[in-house]
């Protein structure tokens, strides 16, 4: 595996960056271990919110891609990071027998201040500090804007394999 010097990211921005300047023009992609963003000219992947992966123009994009984008993740038109909402983030979430996670071999460890976040085999697992004994699990294609703007503000730790 290759290590993760964070050098595309500083060229690249983090995907914050990013929906704040598409904010009224964006798709956002979420799945358990990458997320996407259609900013209309291109499609820009990060392993997480804080790790540029890769962008691809638009045209390049082959239909398998948009399918399985459709298929595997959330999607959120016109994301804007900044706004927020009063609906409980984990509202009408399953609960799942707390556990303690190592970071996945692919997926993503998401920590603040003692609560934990793993995303892994097509499930976003919150664990702590949420208001719940259990932990809290959701698909990633059934994950809210409100859970997805607590990612945001997550500091993260992957294991994907950097190619």
């Amino acid at each position: 595996m290759k290590k993760y010097s964070g050098y595309d990211t500083r060229v690249n921005g983090q995907l914050i960056d990013e929906l704040r300047k598409t904010k009224d023009r964006n798709t956002l992609f979420v799945c358990h271990y990458y997320f996407a963003l259609n900013d209309g000219e291109n499609l820009i992947f990060y392993y997480n919110p804080q790790h540029y992966w890769d962008k691809i123009p638009i045209e390049k994009v082959e239909d398998y891609v948009w399918e399985n984008l459709k298929q595997e993740c959330a999607v959120f038109k016109n994301f804007d990071p900044d706004l927020r909402f009063g609906k409980k983030p984990l509202e009408d979430w399953d609960t799942h027998e707390a556990f303690f996670p190592e970071t996945p071999k692919i997926g993503n460890h998401y920590s603040s201040q003692g609560n934990r976040i793993v995303s892994h085999n097509r499930y976003f697992y919150f664990l702590g500090g949420f208001g719940e004994a259990s932990c809290l699990k959701r698909e990633s294609k059934n994950l809210n804007i409100e859970a997805v703007q607590i990612l945001f503000h997550f500091a993260v730790e992957t294991k994907t394999q950097i190619t």
